[in-house]
């Protein structure tokens, strides 16, 4: 049986769905992340162009529709989704200004909430949660955690008969799939491990998976249905929108996807 393993260690949080033996979703929450997706905090509008709030906390937030206030004044504001670590910046969050019945900033201050901590989004899991001790055997280690996160850093992640390798750009994440098997079977089992690692690595966003290339109509739709039930099965943490493209004729398969957390 599935059952998420948690440990709270110093200056950050780490939590993974372990099923068999393997790592279906892995989460690291640091103390140096920022707001949570969910939060609702006082802060002001800074620039009704540039659609940008500043929180009480000094943190910065891109709206998602025009502000409707003047600039410089206090407001409460929804976080719709955390910064965005990337290679050469970190993508400020996204968030909304909260309004009345009248069409008024929000204050009141019962609204105000910090988000749902990682312990707290495992602990509603349908899945058991085991709390591991700070001491011990290193349950996570045992189940590849460190091999897990070395895919994630390299972007290199080995299958059984071939290799993926994950690229990020600005614009999306791409997926490579290579390896020495047959088209059908090399784009059928890279489709599976490309859906395994975006769960496992809680990947969101658009996403763009190059396949074999593969002739037949039949092949590619039987490749885009493993993908999607691999990703139905490994989904247990809390299921994201994802719309999918069905797999073009040159083998490009494309996605978008929410993000878990």
């Amino acid at each position: 049986m599935a059952e998420w393993l948690y440990e709270d260690g110093i200056g950050e949080r780490r939590a993974a769905l372990v099923d068999g033996g393997r790592i279906i979703a892995m989460h690291i929450e640091r103390d140096s992340d920022g707001v949570r997706a969910g939060a609702v905090l006082p802060g002001r509008l800074v620039s009704r162009r540039e659609r940008l709030a500043r929180l009480d906390s000094g943190e910065e937030i891109y709206l998602g529709s025009e502000p409707r206030i003047a600039e410089g004044q206090p407001c409460l504001i929804r976080i719709t989704r955390t910064a965005i670590p990337e290679r050469d910046l970190v993508k400020r969050p996204r968030g909304e200004i909260m309004m009345n019945s009248a069409g008024r900033a929000d204050l009141r201050e019962t609204l105000q909430w910090r988000g749902a901590t990682l312990r707290e989004l495992i602990d509603r899991a349908h899945d058991p949660v085991r709390h591991l001790p700070a001491v011990g055997a290193d349950e996570l280690e045992e189940a590849g955690w460190s091999e897990a996160i070395e895919g994630a850093r390299t972007g290199i992640m080995p299958f059984d008969g071939g290799v993926l390798r994950m690229a990020l750009t600005p614009a999306m994440t791409v997926f490579d799939i290579d390896g020495a098997l047959p088209a059908f079977e090399l784009a059928k089992a890279g489709a599976v491990a490309a859906a395994e690692a975006i769960v496992r690595l809680g990947i969101g966003g658009s996403i763009a998976i190059d396949l074999p290339t593969m002739r037949g109509r039949g092949m590619r739709a039987s490749v885009g249905e493993a993908f999607d039930a691999a990703v139905e099965a490994c989904e247990r943490f809390r299921p994201v929108s994802m719309e999918r493209m069905p797999v073009n004729p040159l083998g490009l398969l494309h996605l978008t996807r929410g993000r878990a957390v």
